[in-house]
């Protein structure tokens, strides 16, 4: 009865719980439901969305200055004329903007550009006018001018966000030409489609005095918004409809107290059925599980005893069932367990059982066989500290703790164990956990398996596996019937082809044009008949490209000997063919001309010489262009390299019969047939008759031919390249342009100026020089106020002109020492003279050896000092060819040498090729008029316009000028009609020896008409 009661008690206690909730609930919500609360939440969302609205309005002005700004970037590729022209914008590019309007427009205020597009697409009305009626879109020319504006304004009675900025003429100057202008509408389009986008009611602008929704639907915050004036033009309002006020808190009222009325009558009949049907019936049955439970095992026939024939009746014949049941699942259990001990005793795998303290207390027969430690000895042992390293413990103490926080293992793991012998073997790991009638984990179960050959033999395979797909060389691998079926990544990178694409296909999809059958058909020979095959294969990659590889091939063959598959691993060597090629290409052919180099010719001249007989007649052309080295200072070594191109490509077309070999500078050559040279020669000098352009300057050049015929000029390479080149430079110094045939008296005038060579290196040490002196002669008074040292060589053959000692000392680089040898010479003998005449100068000659020397201004300064000479009283004197080699670095030259403060004077001017620009820049002090000049004056006009053109450029300049070659008076009279300052010539005098200048400057007589009557200064 006590049990029925509290049943009945807590049923009529829990109805009333729930009823009291449910009735609290209903409060609560009337209570949620009055008029503040619903407008502090109606207030709420409407903040929010304010808050949303006013910052889309921010980011849609933000994009709008970014639009106008991004096109500002482009400025210096679109700059808007003045006169409106659009230079590169288009209308493709404004359509990808999301703005409704753009418009440029000058200062004026005159429409430029005018670009329509969404809500103002079919807008008829004047946008420039409407727009410009509030707002001055005109920017002032001030430090901010090219800030962008941007602000809401009203148009066309809706709001208008506009942004706008100046923009620049085209013409570089960066003035303003007027203004770029962008307009996006936020009409009631606008502000639908916002609401529809963020699922909100009632979010615009409102115009001051103009509303665009009903108030009684919703519940609205608001907000003042400016316009581009800073004026509180606009009021942003945002809200959410009042649902929640429709609901009629009276009919809420209602329905809570019919609700509560019907829930205490359902209490009162639900607890009077439980009473009469259900409460008597369950005390039996719990009375009868009660005497059940007490009995001491399942395999009693104790039951459970109701009667009746009602659902309680039916529950305890359930539950009779179930014991029953019960009792042969025990007997069913006991069966499987013996069956399951007997399966892990005689499991292959190891197993091992520990409990929570970590000892063993479960180690089968495999454990045994595996670890040599037997059952007796291990059980009870603590397994960590008989198996396993510190190392193993960590790795294992670790898994089982993660396991048992999550009561499940995250599947195999490895752990190897120390067996008894002392070695380690590895093993793979399953386990479970065994739990206790209370679900707590009480054992640990480990089935283990030895993977020790396994994972050896893994990570060879995996190291086989990394070798195979990161080795740079292709590898295929084909089955006996030469189908593929493995390739790595090197071959997939190397013929394009994917491994998907070439599985199952024969190799033979790779083949290129460039081998045959036969050889296919002997590789394969070879291959079957060796196992092994190696060469250089060429392949097609994937795009038909084709490239040379080298491959090796081997056979795999099983126990028996039976092919089973081919192995081919190739690499690419096609750079290395390639640079093969270019190691040839530079070798053996000039990298400016392409035509074959000196070693080429030699190559090719010695195999035509090996079949020569005596009546051969082939005949070695060796050619080069005459004054070339001034054409090159002239244009520049860029300009000259491009013409010897275009020379040499003349040179092919003229001369295809023969083989063209450039070797070396502006010298070519080619071997002919004797009977060949004549009609190679007038072929050549027909190609160069007509004039090369380059870089719009006509250069006419002309070549001059040494010719060797073997085997009479010689019998070797050398010997014919000798006596062709002496046959060349014989040429040379005779005429330019011609040709010429090798002689035996050339070989003796080439070996008369090596002796003459030889006799220059002695003539400086054993005193053979001397220098002789020209008088300098002012012409307004006749005064002699210099000589021009001249050097002169008395060899021990007699006196040798300086034209043929002085260019051979050139080019053997004794005008070194010889020139250093004038200068010191020439100043102190100018010091000398100095005491008889203190306004004497001497002038000295500087060869371009002596001007290239990074010393000359320390040497110049030195010999001014070893003698005490002034430096004004040296003149040093230079030639046109000397300055425009490199303009700059004869700049810097001169300035060093002005600073010294001698003077400076350009030697035979006129002859050169130099610009007369440059007379501007350098330092100059004197102009000396060549002699080749004033020969043919006054007979020649030419040479007459010559000089005085010198003479007048000279006066403008305000340089003075030397006039050398002066031979008769007619000379003299025409330099002093046009106030020439000196002369020298063989008028006033000759270049004498030191003892007969004294005395002609002693005796201060001069032939000049104009010199006559003048009193010499002493």
């Amino acid at each position: 009865m006590s049990m029925s009661m509290s049943i009945r008690a807590k049923t009529f206690l829990g109805i009333l719980v729930t009823m009291a909730l449910l009735t609290a609930a209903f409060g609560f919500s009337l209570r949620m439901f009055s008029q503040q609360n619903i407008q502090r939440v109606e207030s709420h969302f409407g903040q929010q969305g304010l808050l949303r609205v006013e910052n889309l309005l921010k980011e849609k002005q933000q994009d709008l200055e970014a639009f106008v700004n991004s096109i500002a970037i482009l400025d210096r590729l679109w700059h808007f004329s003045s006169s409106g022209e659009d230079r590169s914008l288009h209308k493709k590019y404004f359509a990808s903007i999301p703005v409704d309007f753009i418009l440029i427009f000058d200062n004026t205020q005159h429409l430029s550009y005018q670009f329509q597009q969404h809500r103002f697409e079919n807008y008829s009305g004047n946008i420039q006018a409407e727009l410009g009626s509030s707002v001055n879109l005109i920017c002032s020319p001030d430090a901010d001018r090219l800030k962008v504006r941007s602000g809401l304004v009203i148009f066309d009675h809706q709001p208008l966000l506009i942004a706008f900025r100046q923009i620049n003429q085209l013409d570089g100057t960066d003035s303003p030409a007027g203004t770029l202008v962008m307009g996006l509408s936020l009409g009631d389009d606008f502000w639908t489609q916002v609401n529809e986008e963020w699922q909100m009611h009632g979010s615009l602008i409102h115009l001051n005095g103009e509303k665009y929704s009903d108030e009684k639907t919703y519940y609205y915050t608001s907000k003042t918004l400016n316009d581009l004036h800073g004026e509180p033009s606009f009021t942003l309002r945002s809200g959410n409809y009042r649902f929640i006020r429709s609901f009629s808190q009276h009919n809420l009222v209602l329905f809570l107290g019919l609700f509560a009325f019907s829930s205490v009558i359902i209490v009162f009949i639900t607890q009077l059925i439980l009473d009469k049907l259900v409460l008597a019936r369950l005390i039996t049955l719990g009375n009868s599980l009660e005497k059940v439970g007490n009995e001491e095992a399942l395999d009693s026939q104790a039951s459970v005893e109701l009667e009746g024939d009602d659902e309680i009746s039916a529950l305890g014949d359930n539950i009779n069932q179930m014991l029953s049941r019960l009792r042969a699942g025990d007997l069913l259990l006991s069966q499987q367990d013996q069956r399951f001990s007997d399966m892990i005793e005689h499991s292959g795998l190891v197993v091992v059982a520990i409990d929570y303290a970590s000892r063993i207390i479960l180690f089968n027969h495999a454990a045994e066989k595996a670890t040599g430690y037997q059952r007796d000895e291990v059980m009870n042992q603590n397994f960590f500290e008989l198996f396993t390293s510190s190392e193993t413990a960590e790795l294992l103490g670790t898994y089982i703790a993660e396991a048992m926080a999550t009561k499940e293992f995250s599947g195999d793991f490895h752990a190897s164990l120390l067996i008894r012998d002392g070695s380690v073997r590895e093993f793979l790991w399953d386990a479970i956990f065994e739990y206790n009638e209370h679900g707590d984990i009480e054992n640990f179960i480990g089935f283990g398996r030895d993977v020790t050959e396994a994972k050896a033999i893994e990570r060879r395979l995996k190291l086989i596996n990394k070798v195979f797909e990161n080795t740079a060389e292709a590898i295929v691998i084909t089955d006996r019937d030469n189908r593929i079926v493995e390739v790595n990544q090197a071959f997939i990178s190397m013929s394009g082809y994917s491994r998907s694409e070439v599985i199952g296909y024969n190799p033979s999809f790779l083949q290129s044009s460039h081998h045959d059958r036969t050889f296919f058909r002997a590789m394969w020979d070879e291959l079957l008949r060796r196992g092994h095959w190696e060469g250089e294969l060429w392949n097609r990659r994937k795009d038909g490209q084709e490239y040379v590889t080298w491959v090796t091939i081997d056979t795999i063959r099983d126990a028996e000997g039976t092919i089973k598959n081919f192995f081919s691993i190739s690499s690419d060597i096609s750079q290395i063919k390639d640079a093969e090629k270019q190691l040839h290409q530079l070798a053996y052919y000039d990298t400016l001309t392409q035509l074959p180099n000196r070693l080429s010719f030699i190559q090719q001249l010695d195999e035509h010489l090996l079949h020569c007989d005596e009546a051969c007649n082939l005949a070695v052309m060796v050619l080069d262009l005459d004054s070339f080295k001034l054409v090159n200072e002239s244009l520049g070594p860029v300009l000259a390299d491009k013409l010897l191109q275009m020379f040499a490509e003349r040179l092919v077309l003229c001369s295809s019969d023969a083989f063209l070999a450039r070797i070396g500078g502006d010298e070519f050559a080619l071997i002919a047939r004797k009977q060949q040279v004549g009609h190679l020669v007038e072929d050549l000098f027909e190609c160069m008759a007509s004039p090369f352009i380059v870089e719009a300057q006509r250069v006419t050049l002309t070549t001059s031919v040494g010719v060797a015929v073997a085997p009479e000029d010689g019998e070797t390479v050398s010997e014919l390249l000798k006596n062709a080149n002496t046959a060349l430079y014989s040429i040379k110094e005779l005429r330019r342009n011609s040709i010429q045939y090798y002689q035996q008296a050339m070989s003796d005038l080439v070996t008369e100026r090596m002796t003459l060579a030889e006799m220059l290196r002695d003539a400086l040490e054993h005193n053979e020089f001397e220098l002789y002196y020209q008088p300098k002669i002012r012409l307004k008074d006749g005064v002699i106020v210099g000589a021009e040292a001249l050097l002169r060589w008395h060899s021990r053959d007699g006196m040798i002109p300086p034209d043929r000692f002085i260019p051979i000392a050139e080019q053997t680089g004794l005008i070194i020492p010889i020139g250093e040898w004038v200068l010191k010479e020439a100043c102190r003998q100018a010091k000398i003279w100095r005491q008889l005449n203190p306004d004497f100068h001497m002038g000295v000659n500087l060869s371009p050896a002596q001007f290239d020397l990074d010393y000359l201004p320390a040497l110049v300064a030195e010999a001014l000092q070893d003698c005490s000479l002034p430096a004004e009283a040296l003149e040093l004197e230079i030639t046109e060819g000397m300055i425009i080699e490199d303009i700059e670095d004869t700049i810097k030259i001169l300035n060093s040498l002005r600073d010294l403060g001698v003077e400076l004077s350009i030697d035979d001017f006129g002859t050169g090729y130099s610009s007369l620009s440059y007379l501007t820049r350098l330092p100059l002090d004197i102009l000396k008029i060549d002699r080749s000049f004033m020969e043919e004056v006054p007979h020649s006009r030419d040479s007459t316009n010559v000089v005085l053109s010198i003479l007048a450029l000279a006066r403008s300049l305000n340089l003075k000028v030397t006039a050398e070659g002066v031979e008769n008076q007619d000379h003299v009279t025409l330099l002093s009609d046009n106030r020439c300052t000196y002369i020298q010539g063989y008028f006033c005098s000759r270049p004498l020896p030191v003892a007969d200048f004294e005395v002609f400057m002693q005796q201060r007589e001069c032939r000049c008409i104009n010199c006559q009557g003048i009193t010499w200064n002493p």
